[in-house]
């Protein structure tokens, strides 16, 4: 097995509301803001989005043999035009350097 560590910024955008997190296609729980979430998967390729209502994060495709690091917080650009127009970019994820 292989562990998928997710760590949500103090910030204060969507700061009263969790983010659904969906690996694989399977919804796997939900993080807070100031919080950070272990899962477990098995080691190989997965795909990882962080969801919201209607909006969502990019997807993101990575391989994992022993541990994945992420970082996520609600996107710093104008909230009216994210909603609007890029709705899968209304929450920033990112993927970690794992040292």
């Amino acid at each position: 097995m292989a562990l998928i560590r997710i760590t949500r910024g103090p910030g204060y955008g969507d700061g009263l509301r969790a983010y659904g997190i969906v690996i694989d296609g399977e919804p796997r729980g939900k993080i807070g803001r100031s919080e950070t979430v272990d899962i477990e998967v098995p080691s190989g390729p997965h795909e990882l989005v962080l969801k919201i209502d209607w909006c969502r994060s990019p997807r993101l495709s990575f391989t994992v043999t022993d541990r994945a690091l992420f970082t996520c917080g609600p996107n710093r650009i104008s909230p009216a035009l994210l909603r609007l127009f890029y709705p899968t970019r209304w929450i920033d994820l990112r993927q970690d350097v794992v040292a």
